[in-house]
């Protein structure tokens, strides 16, 4: 299911896929004068998301990638994520946001702000990825959280002040909200300009999961190009 970049050939595989993405894309792209559905490998959001860019004048699109607490392969994405990011145009603004898509995801997310709430994020990182059961149940992942927590020397008066603390429960809230504006189904999922959404089950690959993302803000930029008058029908 993923197909990770390497070197050698892979950059004619990826320039292949890509070719081939653009072909299927096109007569969505630019319309060929029929009502068609979205193709498979993305969808129309329902109701649009408003941007952070929506009441500037601003011509940025934005790429939104959201990602979940213990969701291995959001870990294994964000590199190809960050390799892709550097090399995006200044027209690109990216985004990321974490959202909540279960019960444990819940339970993860707040350990995650506690961390940073109580400065002990790095130790909390490492605990997630070397020593937590992420297959636990909320309750199991509570209890191996709660005695993590008093091994580093917290006393449970400071875990539940951290955990009532404004930055951690508005991050949880957030999080929580984002998963509903969005409706999103999995992660990692990318928002191209709060219209659009893809991810690893619809583009198939990582690699895909790119490309697509590349045509469709290439679909945004061709639709934020004014219309020349002298080049429209009856002219």
């Amino acid at each position: 299911m993923r197909l990770i970049a390497n070197e050698g050939n892979t950059g004619k595989r990826v320039c292949l896929r890509h070719y081939i993405l653009l072909l299927t894309l096109i007569p969505f792209m630019f319309g060929m004068g029929v009502e068609t559905p979205a193709p498979v490998h993305y969808r129309l959001l329902q109701i649009p998301v408003k941007t952070h860019f929506s009441d500037q004048s601003s011509k940025s699109i934005e790429v939104r990638l959201l990602v979940s607490h213990g969701c291995g392969e959001c870990i294994e994405f964000t590199e190809l994520w960050r390799q892709w990011a550097a090399q995006q145009p200044g027209d690109v603004s990216l985004l990321q946001t974490h959202v909540i898509l279960s019960a444990q995801s819940a339970v993860l997310a707040e350990a995650y702000w506690l961390g940073e709430e109580l400065n002990i994020l790095p130790q909390v990182i490492e605990y997630f990825g070397t020593s937590l059961s992420g297959d636990a149940s909320p309750q199991n992942l509570e209890t191996q959280l709660s005695a993590f927590y008093l091994q580093l020397g917290l006393t449970p008066d400071e875990i539940e002040d951290a955990r009532q603390s404004f930055n951690v429960v508005a991050n949880v809230r957030e999080a929580r909200a984002s998963s509903e504006i969005y409706r999103i189904r999995e992660v990692p999922a990318i928002i191209i300009n709060g219209k659009y959404l893809t991810d690893v089950s619809s583009a198939q690959s990582y690699d895909n999961l790119l490309s697509i993302t590349d045509l469709l803000v290439e679909k945004e930029r061709v639709a934020q190009v004014p219309v020349n008058p002298l080049l429209t029908d009856g002219e």
